[in-house]
């Protein structure tokens, strides 16, 4: 059984940062400074059920086990995985994040509590419950726009104390927000949750992105947000305004319709989207292709 970086459900999508080495398909990136993360929620964890799950776990079993063969698939001896474990219930969550890590994942992935839209006491419960539920590293994810609720800053302040909440992958949309945040927790790891931001949160004190523009421009991803973290800000901007009219395309319609169909583009075959996401449209789809081909 084959791990590809482009799995049937886009299982798994990048993470820049100074550290973690990763190998994308083709063989054409093996490089330091990135992870992987399965089964997060653009990556349909959220339209999966516990069965999903634990398809998604059995490759990681596999890649700890030493198992996965070598290939276009995800290096045996580098690749991190990172598990994502979200849940709108704090029990729930927490025994998704002790199965994960049964399995053999690095580090969690877990989104706020959709829907619910707790209150900041009911965040950092949450955020205790679980991240006390597991021995490794816990990333919050903040993304409002799709779950209701919006982490505060002075909330992070206080996730920050826990000792394995290892950061945050901020998609707020927020830059004003997210200058703050790393200002006040200069000590707590930010990464960009949306592509169009990465430069100008990595300018802020952030960390890195949580990529899906790396599924199809892995390479390219990777010199942005390399140029960013060392400082070579001309540079990581020229980069993300080349890469806009890509980035604008693979959020044309809801993530990850767009790109699903671009890798599908591209020669992976990594399946359609479960309803309720339906395939791109047409005009869209047109779009794409004359960009990628």
């Amino acid at each position: 059984m084959e791990v590809s970086a482009y799995e049937t459900t886009i299982l798994y999508r990048s993470l820049y940062s100074t550290r973690h080495p990763i190998s994308w398909g083709k063989g054409q990136l093996s490089h330091d400074g990135a992870a992987a993360a399965a089964a997060n929620r653009r990556g349909h964890r959220s339209r999966g059920d516990l069965r999903h799950h634990r398809r998604v776990r059995h490759p990681v079993r596999l890649r700890k086990a030493g198992t996965v063969p070598p290939g276009k698939g995800i290096r045996r001896d580098s690749c991190l995985i990172i598990a994502g474990t979200g849940s709108n219930c704090t029990e729930h969550a927490a025994a998704l994040s002790r199965a994960a890590e049964g399995a053999g994942a690095d580090a969690l992935l877990v989104v706020t509590p959709y829907y619910n839209k707790a209150t900041p006491e009911g965040l950092l419960a949450h955020y205790s419950a679980v991240a006390g539920a597991v021995h490794i590293p816990v990333i919050a994810y903040n993304v409002p726009s799709r779950t209701g609720v919006d982490i505060p800053v002075e909330v992070y302040d206080r996730l920050s104390r826990i000792p394995n909440l290892a950061g945050v992958k901020e998609a707020s949309s927020s830059i004003s927000k997210i200058g703050k945040l790393c200002a006040a927790c200069p000590d707590f790891p930010v990464w960009s949750g949306n592509d169009d931001q990465a430069v100008a949160v990595m300018s802020l004190g952030g960390q890195g992105v949580i990529s899906v523009l790396s599924n199809v421009a892995p390479v390219e991803t990777q010199a942005m947000a390399q140029a960013a973290l060392a400082g070579d800000f001309d540079t990581a901007a020229a980069l993300q305004a080349e890469l806009l009219p890509l980035i604008e395309l693979l959020f044309c319609e809801v993530n990850p319709i767009p790109v699903k169909a671009a890798m599908q583009l591209i020669g992976y075959d990594c399946g359609g989207c479960r309803l309720p996401l339906t395939p791109m449209s047409s005009e869209n789809l047109e779009k794409l292709k004359k960009y990628l081909l």
